[in-house]
């Protein structure tokens, strides 16, 4: 069994290359569910089980890079 989890790296993320006005609501949804729901979920899905430890805290640090393939 592995011992407690010292460090919690949310690298998920996708990219919008479409111009605005060619995006989807479908395109929309869908990178909003990627880049923000999983910077809730994976944090707080790992605090509760970490609930037994009072020193518990979490820092986002947000990092972006975008790519534009053609």
């Amino acid at each position: 069994m592995l011992g407690p989890i010292d460090i919690l790296v949310n690298n998920a993320g996708v990219t919008l290359t479409d111009k605005l006005e060619e995006i989807s609501e479908k395109g929309w949804d869908y990178n909003l569910a990627v880049n923000l729901k999983s910077v809730f979920l994976l944090p707080s899905s790992y605090s509760r089980d970490e609930e037994a430890k009072k020193w518990f805290h979490y820092q986002y640090y947000f990092i972006g890079c975008q790519n534009k393939w053609n």
